[in-house]
């Protein structure tokens, strides 16, 4: 079988394309690791931060997602007490309240058999985090395996990967983009679909709706943004192999 050669694209596009990797996961972390306040809603309008979302044009939960959020910031009574009510009271339905939770943000609730936190896969989500070298901010004030938490993780191995490539460290940046793509496999995939699927049939809100359309949109492309990145840096190191044989003979 032939091998395919791997055509090498521009350096600025790698990093262009961690840049809005990086960028996605730690909007979705802000959305979900607590309730959006009128100071949060501000920047978002403001800043246009939406339209800064990658991928609209490829995937259909992507871009059904941000056509709810921007519906919903449109509505004029959206920073009044009675709208920022009804979003706090929305999140602490599905993620906090003290009954049942309409969508419980932790893996272990999902793939464990007693639908507990604190199980053998909180344990395995913090063995994750300690093996690529990152500590969870909420670590003894949170379960490892918060959505939240596994999203900030992947943004900051995104930016790891990103700081690695800039300075010529292929093997680093390596490193990190595996640790994400196996942790994508071995746990984002395999729960928070399911909870993106509660969030979307339970929540008061199109603003839920939508943040859940967004984490079920870029868990499915970022997927294949992993292994375009992966073909990228084996390349580029296949690549300094060859010169540095050359030069050796």
């Amino acid at each position: 079988m032939l091998e395919t050669k791997t055509r090498l694209i521009g350096k600025k596009r790698i990093l262009d394309l961690l840049t809005v990797r990086s960028f996605a996961y730690t909007l979705l972390k802000r959305f979900l690791i607590e309730e959006s306040t009128k100071g949060f809603l501000n920047i978002l309008i403001e800043e246009e931060l939406l339209d800064q979302f990658p991928w609209a044009g490829e995937n259909g939960d992507i871009r059904d997602g941000l056509e709810a959020l921007t519906f919903f910031l449109r509505d004029p009574e959206l920073l009044t007490p009675g709208t920022l009510t009804k979003l706090e009271s929305d999140y602490l339905s599905l993620f906090i309240g003290t009954g049942r939770l309409k969508a419980p943000p932790w893996e272990s609730v999902y793939l464990s058999q007693r639908k507990i936190v604190y199980q053998e896969h909180t344990l395995a989500v913090r063995e994750a985090y300690a093996r690529a070298g990152y500590r969870a901010k909420n670590m003894g004030r949170e379960p490892d395996d918060h959505i939240a938490l596994e999203l900030d993780f992947m943004a900051s191995l995104t930016d790891e990967a990103a700081k690695a490539f800039r300075a010529g460290k292929l093997y680093k940046a390596k490193k990190a983009l595996m640790a994400q793509k196996d942790f994508l496999s071995d746990h984002i995939l395999k729960w928070a679909p399911k909870l993106a699927d509660n969030i979307i049939e339970s929540a008061a809100t199109d603003y839920y709706r939508g943040i859940a359309r967004l984490l079920l949109g870029l868990i499915q492309v970022d997927k294949g943004a992993l292994s375009e990145l992966l073909d990228q840096i084996a390349a580029r190191i296949k690549k300094e192999r060859q010169k540095n044989r050359l030069k050796v003979v």
